[in-house]
């Protein structure tokens, strides 16, 4: 199977989303998303800045479920982070970063854990929330609770 278009692929990730309804992103190709259709929000440098009170960051999945939905998120779409070429979302990037005694990395490895906890969170909330799309490292959620 070849390389798939991301406007394609981000336009199938979206037609399972009700037009309207807010969605939560973190993936390396966000301007592949319609931004009319639904109000979108992204992670650019997890534990940077976010809505009040904050994203809990080493507080387990449920907690970050909870938040999102508190924050007015039924949705939230996210890339495989264990596949190449999935630039800030990569996992290999920030266990590299985490466990690297380079002084190139000082920043780099604080803020490892940050990427780390998300990631860990978002993996762990894909097997426990209702899955509507997954296609070529691109998978949907609709988030359950509160």
């Amino acid at each position: 199977m070849g390389k798939t278009n991301p406007a394609r692929r981000g336009a199938r990730l979206q037609s399972a989303v009700p037009a309207g309804e807010k969605l939560f992103v973190i993936v390396s190709q966000p301007a592949a998303l319609d931004y009319r259709r639904n109000e979108i929000a992204g992670v650019d440098v997890p534990g940077a800045a976010s809505p009040e009170p904050g994203m809990p960051f080493f507080a387990g999945p449920d907690a970050l479920r909870n938040y999102l939905k508190k924050q007015g998120f039924s949705y939230l779409a996210f890339g495989d982070f264990s596949r190449p070429g999935g630039c800030l979302y990569d996992r290999r990037l920030w266990t590299h970063n985490k466990d690297s005694q380079d002084s190139r990395y000082r920043e780099g490895r604080f803020q490892a854990r940050y990427y780390l906890d998300l990631m860990d969170n978002i993996e762990a909330l894909a097997l426990t929330e209702e899955q509507k799309f997954s296609e070529a490292g691109l998978t949907l959620l609709r988030l359950n609770g509160p």
